[in-house]
């Protein structure tokens, strides 16, 4: 299954954006997914407030688990969370044209408004689902290009 039907299978499912990035990630490296899916549930829709995108902070989340899993030394961890979550970042970017989810939307969900306008031009189908697959397109390709990273997803 590519990324993008995944998203679509993780959405067709009850997950937010943030939930959906984690869950491909999370049990390789913290546990159970339970855990990652409570973990992201406040994410979404730029943490409620139409801030960062919840695929983005979803991102962040995994390669955070990643950078744990390469160090004992909480300074190396957060070194190395530094540079991927900067990586990640300019990448999604770069592809996205920005990491904050009003932008990304074209409305400000925090907003009765805003939200009413999103959803009645389908914007979560038509815009975070795409965006969903496209970060974990990117979080495959800068965790395969490390040198510790323990393999492609068996998903």
């Amino acid at each position: 299954m590519d990324n993008q039907q995944y998203a679509n299978q993780c959405f067709d499912n009850g997950m937010n954006c943030s939930q959906a990035v984690v869950s491909k990630f999370w049990e390789r490296w913290a546990g159970s997914g339970q855990d990652g899916l409570r973990a992201s549930a406040g994410f979404g829709g730029g943490m409620k407030q139409a801030s960062h995108c919840g695929a983005v902070t979803g991102a962040y989340m995994v390669l955070g688990l990643y950078a744990g899993q390469q160090s004992e030394d909480i300074h190396e961890v957060k070194r190395i969370a530094g540079e991927l979550v900067g990586d990640f970042t300019s990448r999604f970017q770069q592809l996205c044209g920005s990491v904050i989810c009003r932008d990304l939307l074209g409305h400000d969900i925090s907003t009765p408004e805003g939200l009413a306008k999103a959803r009645q031009e389908d914007q979560f189908k038509k815009v975070c689902r795409p965006l969903v697959g496209d970060a974990l397109d990117v979080l495959d390709q800068m965790l395969q290009d490390q040198p510790r990273f323990p393999g492609p997803s068996s998903e």
